[in-house]
């Protein structure tokens, strides 16, 4: 038997372990579960929805939760601010269903804590 020495975590991937571990009551939702479509007539606005398990897709608002200078970097198309959240009226998706609330940012310490109050607001 040949024994091969086992590869390194990342220490992103370390951090997204302890995170995911610390917010239990926060579901997780994969990007490789998202559908974008972009609205032409809308001023290419960007509808996010998620396809698993949902007949229609069920509308998402995604809030970034990261810095303004790690938004600069990249972003997901049609997410918005916590500011934007508390200071806009929710985005009509023109859906039956209310759309779903997502916080993300680079590892999921933020997201899961800006969830957790999301989820405590009456």
């Amino acid at each position: 038997m040949i024994s091969t020495p086992q590869q390194p975590v990342p220490q992103y991937k370390k951090n997204y372990q302890r995170y995911h571990r610390m917010f239990p009551e926060i579901p997780t939702i994969l990007s490789s579960s998202l559908r974008f479509d972009v609205s032409a007539d809308a001023g290419q606005r960007v509808r996010v929805s998620v396809l698993e398990g949902e007949a229609p897709p069920r509308p998402l608002i995604l809030v970034d939760v990261r810095t303004p200078e790690e938004r600069v970097v990249s972003t997901i198309p049609g997410s918005i601010t916590p500011e934007d959240l508390v200071r806009l009226p929710l985005p009509d998706t023109g859906a039956p269903v209310p759309p779903l609330v997502v916080t993300y940012c680079t590892v999921g310490y933020r997201s899961g804590m800006a969830a957790r109050r999301l989820a405590a607001r009456p």
